[in-house]
């Protein structure tokens, strides 16, 4: 995680803030991530939200995406895999 992130997240001083990497591509559409933002950071919940990867880290044999898996890890899955360009609100 990049800890500039975070100092860019909390100096920002928005009320509402989506944090993006410089190789992602802004699309259509990305207005909604904003008002979804409003809705699920909120006092009672004060914590960022973390967007999850595509790709299941839970695929079965036979599955799609099964075969890009992480199979030398014998151990259950811990956190959820996430990436690392939050959204927030203060």
């Amino acid at each position: 995680f990049n800890f500039n992130k975070i100092r860019a997240m909390l100096a920002s001083r928005v009320l509402v803030g989506i944090e993006l990497d410089v190789d992602q591509i802004v699309g259509p559409g990305l207005d909604r991530v904003f008002e979804a933002t409003r809705q699920e950071s909120t006092a009672s919940y004060p914590f960022p939200i973390m967007p999850v990867h595509w790709m299941s880290r839970d695929a079965q044999p036979g599955e799609l995406f099964y075969d890009y898996g992480l199979h030398s890890w014998k151990h259950p899955h811990g956190m959820r895999w996430c990436h690392a360009h939050p959204s927030w609100t203060f």
